[in-house]
């Protein structure tokens, strides 16, 4: 069973600004700003998404390494979950 990872829209406010998705977390009142990975990544957390997918999405745009985009997956989704901006989504494929 593989988890869900979605955006805590309640607690968050985004904007695409064609070159970063930056982010405001409306509890903590801070700004953060994605790179151009997590620009690719973003929306499929919007949607829910597994770690799986995420990392498959980055070998593909980039025909990097599953190793080298678990490695980026991870970081984002550590940052992104420690700060409580994502979630583990109820129901988990």
């Amino acid at each position: 069973m593989s988890q869900t990872f979605v955006v805590e829209a309640s607690r968050v406010t985004w904007t695409n600004s064609g070159v970063e998705i930056v982010i405001l977390d409306l509890e903590g009142s801070q700004y953060f700003a994605l790179n151009e990975s997590g620009c690719e990544l973003w929306p499929l957390l919007v949607n829910g998404t597994s770690r799986d997918d995420m990392i498959a999405k980055l070998v593909d745009e980039y025909k990097i390494s599953e190793d080298v985009a678990a490695q980026d997956v991870d970081a984002l989704l550590d940052g992104l979950l420690e700060r409580n901006i994502v979630k583990v989504a109820d129901g988990s494929i």
